[in-house]
């Protein structure tokens, strides 16, 4: 089959290259511009701040962690996103598989519903689900934050994890029924090694979601012991506004988790969005 190659003028050229780089810059520059004032002392923010300091101030690191409970909110981020991914992919999984490979009433009503649960925007439940929260007694804990995560990656984290079932061959699982292997035998040792890139995908999205999400973390929370980690900037800038370079620190340590797990896991999340896509 023969290939037509598009010849492009050189201005139209030049053009394009100017676009990517000025999307480069201002997608990047913002980073390390926070990176580098982490650096700085109040002064030097103040008086040079696009600028590079000669002298780095490695201390607003240390003042960081001494004005406001890092460590615990840390904490808490940690065992939040790492409990909801972890019901993510066992309920989700399932439901995901289920939605695939099997027939059963009522399936087009609950896609559907998947559907619908697509549009409404998250802030339409705050009062509703604040209500049943403190109802339930679990305001002000960190199983309210799971669970509310939990339930809003429904969703998008089984229509993730459904379409990529759906490129899987049945071949795969005719052949291990045959062997003898059961349902979820067959789900655990077949289905979900060669779904890895969806789970990848699923886990990775929805762990960014918890390590970012401050609505909700500020409207179920009011003690330490409960808030995670995106609270601690609120914690410094109403307590603490002036300490700028501990306040930079501070973002640092709440970005570089988030972007070190995306960086890692990049290229699952590619393969597990558009697995699926051929077949819905």
């Amino acid at each position: 089959m023969l290939k037509i190659k598009e010849k492009r003028s050189l201005p139209f050229l030049l053009l394009e290259g100017l676009l990517i780089v000025f999307t480069i810059v201002i997608s990047v520059y913002p980073f390390f511009w926070i990176i580098q004032s982490s650096f700085k002392t109040n002064f030097e923010i103040w008086q040079n701040p696009l600028g590079f300091t000669p002298h780095p101030a490695f201390s607003n690191y240390r003042t960081a962690f001494e004005l406001a409970p890092i460590g615990r909110f840390f904490l808490n981020s940690v065992l939040v996103g790492g409990i909801t991914i972890f019901l993510i992919f066992i309920v989700y999984g399932l439901a995901g598989y289920a939605l695939a490979r099997f027939r059963f009433r009522f399936k087009s009503g609950i896609l559907l519903l998947l559907g619908f649960c697509l549009l409404i925007p998250g802030n339409a439940f705050l009062q509703p689900v604040f209500k049943l929260i403190q109802k339930i007694h679990l305001y002000d804990s960190l199983p309210a934050l799971i669970l509310v995560y939990t339930a809003f990656a429904f969703p998008v984290s089984t229509f993730i994890l459904r379409g990529y079932f759906l490129g899987i061959p049945k071949e795969l699982e005719e052949a291990a029924y045959i062997d003898g292997a059961g349902y979820w035998k067959t789900f655990i040792r077949i289905m979900v090694p060669v779904a890895r890139p969806a789970f990848a995908a699923v886990g990775t999205l929805q762990f960014l979601n918890c390590w970012n999400e401050f609505t909700w973390a500020l409207l179920l929370t009011q003690s330490v012991r409960s808030r995670t980690l995106p609270l601690a900037l609120k914690y410094f800038v109403a307590t603490y506004g002036q300490q700028y370079g501990a306040l930079f620190a501070a973002m640092v340590i709440v970005i570089v988790p988030s972007l070190t797990v995306y960086l890692i896991f990049q290229k699952q999340i590619v393969s597990g969005l558009t697995g699926g896509s051929v077949k819905g």
